[in-house]
C-alpha cells in the first residue's frame, strides 16, 4: 500500500499541455476541521462516490441509511428531513476546501493510448525533471507525490512515452520504479464503504469492529 499527497492531473490537448503541475501541493483545510464545521461530508462522500445521483436521492440514501444517527452528523441547526438536499448541498461547499481539481477520464481520448502506473522512490527533484521530460508526450499525466518512499504517477500515451520513461530520472538506477499496465474497459466491481460502522462523527474518529463488519458482510450476502 502506498500513501501518496494529493494529486494534480494534466491533459495534452493538441499538442499542449494543460494545467502545469505544480511542484508543490496547496494549502488546504485540515480534515479535523472541516469535520468539525460539517460531519455530515463524510456520508455525502461515500455514498455519492463514482454515483451519478441528484442531492434529493443522495439524501434520501444517507438519511434512510442512518435513520436516528442523522443527528450526529448534523449536530447544529435543525434536520430538515423533506428538504435534506440543503444539507448535502452545505456538506459539498464545505469540501470545496479539499479539493483542487476535478480528474478527468475521458476515454474517447485515451483510446489509442498505453495506460500505466509507475510506482518510484525517486527523490522529489529527481521526479519534477522527470515530470516536465514526461508531461510533453502524455496524453494524461496524474502525478501524486509522496512524503515517505514512493510516489505515483498514471500516464497515458503512445510509444514516445514508454521510450521517455526508460530514459529519465524516474528510471534511473536505484531509484526502484515499478511498472503497471493498465487494462481498457476492465470490469470494476462496486463497493459501498460502510461509513456508519466505521466512523464515530461524536468523536472525529475511525473504529474498526470485526464483529460488526461480519455481521454487515453477511448480512449483505
Amino acid at each position: 500500500m502506498t500513501w501518496s499527497l494529493s494529486g494534480w492531473q494534466s491533459l495534452t490537448i493538441n499538442d499542449v499541455p494543460t494545467f502545469p503541475i505544480p511542484k508543490t501541493t496547496s494549502h488546504v483545510s485540515p480534515s479535523s476541521t472541516l469535520l468539525d464545521e460539517c460531519p455530515l461530508i463524510v456520508p455525502v462522500l461515500c455514498a455519492g462516490w463514482n454515483h451519478r445521483t441528484s442531492l434529493d436521492d443522495l439524501w434520501h440514501e444517507i438519511h434512510t441509511r442512518l435513520n436516528a444517527d442523522i443527528r450526529d452528523y448534523l449536530p447544529r441547526g435543525r434536520v430538515y428531513t423533506v428538504n435534506g438536499k440543503s444539507h448535502v448541498r452545505a456538506a459539498y461547499h464545505t469540501l470545496d476546501a479539499l479539493f483542487r481539481q476535478h480528474l478527468i477520464r475521458f476515454r474517447p481520448l485515451l483510446q489509442d493510448s498505453t495506460e500505466l502506473l509507475l510506482l518510484t522512490a525517486t527523490p522529489a527533484e529527481q521526479l519534477d525533471n522527470a515530470v516536465r521530460i514526461l508531461q510533453p508526450l502524455s496524453r494524461s499525466i496524474e502525478v501524486y507525490p509522496s512524503r515517505g518512499d514512493t510516489s505515483v504517477l498514471r500516464l497515458a500515451g503512445d510509444h514516445r512515452l514508454l521510450d521517455a520513461i526508460m530514459h529519465c530520472p524516474v528510471s534511473a538506477k536505484g531509484s526502484g520504479v515499478r511498472a503497471f499496465f493498465i487494462k481498457k474497459e476492465q470490469r470494476v466491481d462496486t463497493v459501498r464503504f460502510a461509513y456508519e460502522l466505521l466512523y464515530q462523527p461524536r468523536t472525529q474518529s475511525w473504529m474498526f469492529s470485526p464483529h460488526a463488519i461480519l455481521r454487515y458482510m453477511q448480512e449483505d450476502a
